[in-house]
């Protein structure tokens, strides 16, 4: 299954008061925990994990894990899956005693191809930000307004793909990659190629264009060609423009390399383009 193919189907969603019970569990369904209390200490299968407030948990059904804490803490617990095929099964189905839990009442158990990551549980620390979407969903639970869960489940598919890009990139990676993004953006009209912005990153080439290929899916180049495309295809339909103006605006000293460039994306040659869009407008 690919990530982008997720319409996540939610069961129930709660604030839960969880008090200890020292004993390990296994549910039928996904389910997504985000920690409101300060500290907790969790275990899944054989691995501890040290939980603060902000921190986020994703458990796959069938999965061993256990809250060990001696006091009572706060959480928002949401129980789901990651497709709309079971969305007959509507109960809420609590986590089942891991010595009596079986395997034949998953409701559905999916696997990620490109974020393959996600076929395991998933610890993400200091995600504070992840707040406001978490209760966002809680009050779809709570107002049920018409379409609630629909709502509901178009907010949790923001949180599953945050979590994902979380997992994907570290702090100072996640900044560096945004910091080059934010660079092309702004600056698609000059000259720009990797050693610039890898000098900007303070990264080799090599690296920074692996890293860039691992948060957008294609190369410093390509990204750039890309966006100074998308931004010339805007100036064709939208304006006036002379078309070797656009290609100067849009960072090319070269007509026919943008000419190239844009056919290449498009299927169409610039003018082509301009006389298939304006007329729609």
């Amino acid at each position: 299954m690919e990530l982008n193919d997720i319409n996540p189907y939610l069961r129930f969603a709660q604030i839960l008061n969880y008090k200890p019970t020292n004993e390990f569990l296994c549910a039928v369904d996904y389910h997504f925990y985000f920690m409101l209390s300060d500290y907790c200490r969790l275990k899944i299968i054989d691995t501890d994990y040290i939980l603060q407030a902000g921190s986020a948990v994703v458990i796959p059904p069938g999965i061993k894990y256990l809250f060990d804490t001696q006091t009572e803490v706060k959480l928002i617990s949401i129980n789901f899956d990651y497709t709309q095929n079971y969305s007959h099964c509507v109960k809420e189905v609590h986590p089942l005693s891991a010595d009596e839990f079986d395997p034949n009442l998953i409701i559905e158990k999916v696997y990620f191809e490109n974020y393959p990551f996600l076929n395991r549980p998933s610890v993400i620390k200091n995600v504070s930000y992840l707040s406001e979407y978490a209760n966002s969903v809680i009050n779809e639970f709570i107002y049920k307004k018409q379409l609630y869960k629909a709502a509901a489940s178009a907010i949790f598919k923001n949180i599953i793909i945050s979590i994902a890009r979380d997992i994907i990139f570290d702090g100072k990676d996640s900044d560096v990659i945004n910091k080059i993004l934010d660079y092309i953006h702004r600056n698609y009209s000059e000259n720009i190629d990797n050693e610039v912005l890898s000098h900007l990153a303070g990264y080799h080439p090599y690296h920074l264009n692996r890293l860039m290929k691992k948060a957008t899916g294609t190369t410093l180049r390509q990204y750039l060609i890309n966006y100074r495309i998308d931004t010339a295809k805007h100036y064709l339909r939208d304006t006036n423009y002379q078309i070797s103006k656009i290609s100067e605006m849009c960072g090319y000293n070269n007509f026919c390399n943008f000419s190239s460039d844009f056919k290449r994306k498009t299927g169409l040659t610039p003018s082509s383009y301009r006389l298939e869009t304006q007329h729609l407008l």
